[in-house]
């Protein structure tokens, strides 16, 4: 039988009793986890799992090389020349980042490469740093730019969690955005009380939360600025 994790998710399907009734269910034996995923098409294969929209890009045959949280706070304590390039969306940037970091600026991961073709043309001969929240969009992200040709470019491994969990909140201020019901972890890595608005999928602070505008799952004060309706 194939190794091939995808041929695996593809073929173990209904093979669990607790998801044998879900409609599509797969359940997953990787490595000796159970993974149990739902999809619509139950067959469909994802080309991207963190979309990219660029051909060519081999994080595990050319990765970049992976940068250790305590060996980045080494550097950014010694006072290393380093660009620290946030590849995260602003909404997550607005949280919390590195002193210093450099935010690629953008609204969605897709759009990073016409972000890349943006930064400054002396960032090339540079060290960058990449990182984002748990290292998987630098996985791709990294590779993406040695491409076209920065010549000295590192990912965070682990992003900035690793960073917290082995580190702490040296050299970074603010939260880390999280993409499930938490929202946010602060360098302890507690949630904090940040929440996100399901209508703008802006993050909304504590303090924004005692806005008039903030109606849990309907509007938040952003939606005010954009000019969504006042639910």
């Amino acid at each position: 039988e194939t190794k091939n994790p995808i041929d695996i998710i593809i073929r173990k399907r209904h093979r669990d009793d607790f998801v044998a009734g879900v409609p599509k269910a797969k359940v997953v034996d990787i490595e000796g986890g159970n993974f149990y995923l739902f999809a619509s098409h139950p067959d469909e294969v994802a080309k991207e799992i963190i979309a990219f929209g660029v051909e060519g890009i081999d994080p595990v045959g050319k990765p970049a090389p992976r940068l250790p949280a305590r060996e980045l706070k080494r550097w950014l304590d010694e006072g290393r020349p380093v660009v620290l390039l946030d590849t995260r969306n602003d909404y997550e940037v607005d949280l919390g980042t590195f002193n210093n970091a450099v935010a690629i600026g953008v609204r969605r991961f897709r759009d990073f490469p016409q972000a890349v073709a943006r930064l400054p043309e002396e960032f090339k001969n540079q060290p960058i740093v990449s990182f984002c929240t748990g290292g998987i969009r630098c996985e791709k992200a990294a590779p993406y730019m040695r491409q076209v040709g920065f010549e000295d470019v590192y990912q965070l491994d682990g992003g900035i969690l690793k960073y917290f969990e082995e580190v702490g909140g040296d050299h970074y201020h603010g939260d880390c955005f999280v993409f499930d019901y938490r929202t946010a972890l602060n360098p302890k890595l507690e949630a904090t009380d940040t929440k996100q608005c399901f209508a703008c999928r802006a993050v909304v602070t504590p303090r924004e939360q005692l806005s008039s505008w903030y109606v849990p799952g309907k509007s938040c004060p952003h939606c005010q600025k954009i000019g969504r309706a006042h639910v």
